[in-house]
């Protein structure tokens, strides 16, 4: 009977760990579609989706979420410089009109940068949001297709145009090694964190840890 008794907690412990796990990654997936100006917003929870600043935007090409600021970072079709956009009320502006148009975009949020590869240039270019100055970077590598930071172990991951294969570089000392050979050049990448909710299973129960991400 107590056997019986711990398992029932067992498993209706297991479901509400499920659904703290399905909340815990509530929220929207952000992109531009081609042929269509405006970003799109798409719920995974039920694939609804809706096309916002329709009027005012052209074709997103590449775009990153700041963890640090909660703001959309862009580079839009036909226009030079970096957008910012604010999700909470859909302002933007458009920053940095200087540089060329955005291929690629991530944000490191360990060292607070946007890391992008610009249209016309090679190598990786070093963005600070605190008061947009920016470096020109691994100017050997040819233009970033895509970009992606991996906060779990703290590379950068991108595709490289002119290159198959993957390349890993490490953003301390700028080291890079290419990876996956065998695979075509990356046209795009994201990374996901792993789950913020750890299961522990214990005699009779059940026990939440939240993780607390590095920042």
């Amino acid at each position: 009977m107590r056997r019986q008794s711990t398992l029932v907690v067992m498993i209706l412990s297991f479901i509400a760990t499920l659904l703290l796990c399905k909340i815990s990654y509530g929220g929207y997936l952000y992109g531009g579609v081609s042929g269509s100006n405006g970003i799109w917003q798409i719920n995974p929870v039920d694939w609804s989706y809706t096309r916002i600043l329709t009027d005012e935007l052209s074709t997103p090409l590449a775009l990153a979420y700041n963890s640090s600021d909660g703001y959309l970072y862009g580079g839009l079709s036909g226009s030079n410089g970096l957008w910012q956009i604010d999700p909470s009320g859909w302002s933007y502006t458009r920053i940095l009109t200087e540089l060329s148009l955005p291929t690629a975009l991530t944000y490191n949020n360990i060292d607070g940068y946007l890391y992008s590869g610009l249209s016309g240039s090679n190598g990786l270019w070093q963005i600070d949001t605190s008061d947009w100055s920016y470096t020109r970077i691994l100017t050997e590598l040819s233009l970033p297709t895509a970009l992606a930071y991996n906060s779990g172990d703290g590379y950068l991951y991108g595709g490289v145009s002119g290159s198959n294969g993957l390349w890993q570089i490490d953003p301390t000392d700028w080291s890079y090694t290419r990876i996956l050979t065998e695979l075509g050049s990356p046209t795009s990448m994201t990374y996901i964190p792993e789950p913020a909710t750890l299961l522990l299973l214990g005699f009779g129960g059940l026990v939440l840890q939240r993780k607390h991400r590095a920042k």
